[in-house]
């Protein structure tokens, strides 16, 4: 296939002339992904694919009221958006699987696609340089991963970011806040220090 500047395309090499530009198809088995500086990266994919060692896929879910991780297990399925979990900058290899049948996930929050989209409500993204969400009110770029919950819903997730939120996975119950006091708290104040699982973080 060849096009020139016009978008006027050739199909038949009887029709190419020196003004048309080549464009050479090539079938590829892999996909390169690079991992973001904080160890994680949104995608969705119109294809399955299957992770390569040392990279985990995680969906987005409701529990008990709270945005919570749940991790993905087996192959990512086709038409999915996910976070990605794997050494920061690194880039790696996605197995691509055109026939995949696996089933779409349940309750997954996550959403995306292959083109650019225009946001009519807010929505929360992946910050590219921490592991935590921002709101996008404006549009999300092409095969990102974006989700809608109520303030209430994401709330933790906010506050403790990737790295500090309850799992689904690794805690059924969520883990006691304190202030610096010691004190048990219900909710957390905006700018206040807080401890959780032994670990300080800051409220947003």
């Amino acid at each position: 296939m060849a096009c020139d500047a016009n978008g006027n395309y050739a199909e038949a090499y009887s029709k190419y002339n020196s003004t048309f530009t080549t464009v050479r198809l090539e079938r590829v088995t892999t996909l390169p992904f690079t991992i973001g500086p904080s160890g994680f990266s949104s995608f969705w994919s119109p294809v399955e694919y299957t992770l390569p060692e040392g990279v985990m896929a995680s969906r987005l879910e409701v529990v008990d009221g709270k945005v919570k991780l749940s991790p993905v297990e087996g192959n990512v399925p086709k038409n999915t958006a996910v976070l990605l979990k794997g050494e920061p900058n690194a880039t790696v290899q996605l197995t691509l699987v055109p026939n995949g049948t696996t089933a779409p996930l349940t309750g997954n929050l996550l959403t995306g696609g292959a083109e650019p989209t225009a946001l009519t409500t807010p929505v929360y993204a992946l910050k590219k340089s921490a592991p935590s969400f921002i709101k996008v009110s404006d549009y999300m770029p092409a095969f990102k991963a974006y989700f809608t919950a109520t303030e209430n819903q994401v709330r933790e997730l906010l506050d403790r970011g990737l790295t500090g939120v309850v799992s689904v996975a690794t805690e059924a119950e969520d883990a006691p806040v304190y202030d610096l006091s010691g004190r048990r708290v219900q909710q957390t104040t905006k700018g206040g220090v807080y401890v959780t699982n032994g670990k300080k973080f800051i409220a947003k």
